[in-house]
């Protein structure tokens, strides 16, 4: 009956003695039944599988058989048949743990709606036992969370808690939930639960600083971080996050800032070295060859595309685009020559774990990493065989520099995200321009800078209505309507007094808050507060905290001016406000991190709303309310000079980009020929 399996059986004593039992007694179906747990026990699965199906061939009546069919059919993946396995069992037995893993097969399969239902009725039924609630709640809120139900999951995960108070994971995964809906307080209150229940897990103390940080409560975050480095040896996702925490803090010199980040990327580096992790990555030449006689001459035409990856995350720094592939991204690869370069995106999709973007069907150069570690992913990279891979998100939250210096490809670059140094040796250049990363900084990096000649950024403004009407000039009974597009984390106690001047010195003056990041009821108290410290009324700060990009869009247009915060810039933010024709008043620092709007409004030749100091940012938003009449009526204008501005000529920006992209790599072609290391 298992001829197919003899050898293997053959190999082992237990299994041999079963079949001769079966060979005694062929239509019992115990021996059968055991033979399939032995062989299931020992990972062979096939055979498992065979086992049972007699089983359920012998005795169709008893549910065991079709249970444990299904367990065997799961392991080899074969989920419609593991399905209907465990159907046949529930009509012979409606029994829990049934339940649970036929919702598991439907969640493996990604039918999430029949796999949360199926989860839901083991709750409902009479013999569910403490165990089988655990199980089945947990696995409720994994499938909930991979459809991003966020506010049903946490109802979730309430429950969870509610019969399970001692369990900590429990919180964990609930302020996971919270966190997705910029909750921050509620996650916050969540893992202090869970860190009571287990003291000094540096884990969940690392989470509560990120929260505290994005909350905008820097100096709570870096106390966080000091604790979890007290407690242990600080893992280099915590050091990490504690260089982009300082990136936002006033105090913190560039040069310290520098220091930082070169000291993480050497231990870093020592690190993966001495586990085995590194080892440089093959040359240009020894992946290709034929490149060689390129590099002797030139005049030859290009054997192949260059390689280009790009590593990015869906999480936008604003509410202005859905999860998935940046616009600007798809954009500036839609305009590139497919003949120069042959594009690979690695996209972390923060909302849904298991699933690419809605989008991607139309971009097939995406490939989803978000289940990936930074060893799987650099693997993944190096079996690509790229020529050039770029960073996108530098030290921000769920960074991938640990990919980056496992040297993943023969030329790394980064660019755009985090304005600042890598740290890493194994990072090659950084890609800016003159404005964002003038001479005097390049002694703060540990890359080599390549500029290009126009602008470092491109970007893909929404599109918006454009007939006139969406450009008149505001009421004139409207209060002076000043916006804060920026992110929570960038908040610090020098921008909310100078913004406070601000309000104290242009009569009738509010500042709104906008976007879902600032929906937190306790963040907004925390900002008034803030703000009535430096005698603001409580009145004058509001907040518009929507998620919809086109109620946005209305409140946007709905701003006199848009106040830039400091040291670090909200490039988002502006081109986001002047694309509404809003004008954006910034300030001028010494950090890469605190000029990328000083470069946008050049590009626009607004050079005079850019201040160096805090006086004159106050001074040029009073200059602005001055003319208030004569901004509003030339908004129009102002979104018509940023389409015209190199920021937005993505067609002119993916020739220099790719220019630049194949400069390097004949770079590196050269340096070969001449024998360079």
């Amino acid at each position: 009956m298992y001829e197919a399996f003899s050898e293997l059986i053959g190999n082992h004593p237990e299994l041999r003695l079963l079949i001769a039992q079966i060979e005694a007694e062929p239509q019992s179906p115990r021996w059968h039944f055991e033979l399939g747990s032995a062989a299931g026990e020992l990972g062979y699965w096939q055979l498992a599988g065979e086992c049972y199906t007699s089983v359920t061939k012998i005795a169709p009546r008893i549910d065991v058989g079709f249970f444990n069919l299904g367990i065997a059919l799961f392991e080899l993946k074969r989920f419609d048949q593991a399905r209907n396995a465990y159907e046949q069992a529930l009509e012979l037995n409606p029994e829990c743990g049934t339940l649970i893993n036929l919702g598991t097969v439907f969640a493996s399969m990604e039918n999430w709606p029949r796999a949360i239902e199926l989860f839901a009725q083991v709750l409902k039924m009479p013999t569910c036992t403490a165990a089988d609630a655990r199980l089945a709640l947990g696995n409720r809120g994994r499938a909930l969370v991979a459809t991003a139900d966020w506010d049903e999951a946490i109802e979730n995960y309430r429950q969870a808690n509610k019969m399970f108070p001692e369990d900590e994971g429990i919180l964990v995964n609930q302020a996971h939930c919270h966190r997705q809906l910029h909750q921050y307080s509620s996650a916050i209150n969540c893992l202090v639960r869970a860190i009571q229940i287990r003291p000094n897990q540096p884990e969940i103390l690392r989470q509560i600083g990120e929260l505290n940080f994005m909350r905008g409560r820097i100096s709570e975050s870096l106390l966080c971080l000091d604790r979890v480095f007290e407690m242990e040896r600080p893992s280099f996702v915590a050091q990490s996050m504690w260089l982009n925490i300082l990136t936002h803090y006033p105090r913190v010199s560039t040069e310290r800032l520098f220091d930082e980040a070169t000291r993480w990327g050497l231990n870093l580096s020592e690190s993966l070295s001495k586990h085995g992790f590194t080892g440089p990555s093959e040359s240009l030449s020894e992946r290709d060859p034929s490149l060689v006689a390129r590099a002797n001459d030139q005049t030859q035409p290009a054997i192949r595309p260059v390689r280009v990856g790009i590593l990015a995350s869906s999480e936008p720094s604003l509410a202005t685009y859905p999860a998935g592939i940046a616009p600007w991204l798809s954009s500036l690869i839609s305009h590139c020559d497919s003949s120069k370069i042959a594009w690979t995106v690695y996209l972390d999709e923060s909302s849904r774990r298991n699933s690419l973007p809605e989008n991607s069907a139309d971009h097939p150069y995406i490939k989803n990493t978000s289940i990936l570690n930074d060893e799987a992913l650099a693997s993944l990279i190096r079996d690509d065989k790229l020529d050039i891979l770029i960073d996108t998100i530098g030290h921000g939250r769920n960074n991938r520099l640990h990919v980056f210096a496992r040297r993943s490809a023969p030329i790394q670059i980064a660019w755009r995200e985090f304005l600042g140094t890598s740290g890493l040796s194994e990072m090659d250049y950084v890609l800016a321009d003159s404005l964002l990363l003038p001479p005097d900084l390049e002694p703060f990096f540990i890359e080599k800078i390549y500029r290009l000649e126009n602008c470092a950024f491109c970007f893909k403004p929404p599109a918006y209505p454009s007939e006139p009407s969406q450009f008149q000039g505001l009421s004139e009974s409207q209060s002076y309507r000043c916006g804060c597009l920026c992110l929570p984390e960038t908040l610090n106690d020098n921008l909310i007094e100078t913004w406070s001047e601000v309000l104290s010195s242009v009569v009738d003056s509010e500042l709104i808050f906008i976007g879902p990041t600032y929906v937190d009821a306790t963040l907004q108290n925390d900002i008034r507060d803030w703000f009535a410290r430096c005698g603001i009324e409580s009145h004058r700060i509001q907040f518009q905290t929507t998620n919809s990009v086109d109620l946005i869009h209305d409140e946007v247009s709905q701003l006199d001016v848009t106040l830039d915060s400091f040291p670090v810039h909200s490039m988002h933010g502006a081109v986001y406000s002047l694309s509404r024709g809003v004008p954006v008043v910034s300030k001028l620092e010494e950090r890469m991190a605190g000029r990328s709007v000083h470069s946008i409004l050049h590009a626009l030749r607004r050079g005079d709303w850019i201040a160096h100091n805090r006086a004159g940012y106050i001074e040029n938003v009073i200059r602005l309310a001055n003319r208030r009449e004569e901004m509003r009526q030339t908004r129009k204008q102002l979104r018509a000079d940023l389409l015209a501005s190199p920021m937005c000529d993505m067609t002119g920006f993916a020739n220099q980009f790719q220019d630049a992209m194949m400069d390097l790599f004949s770079k590196s072609l050269t340096s070969i020929n001449d024998g360079a290391p």
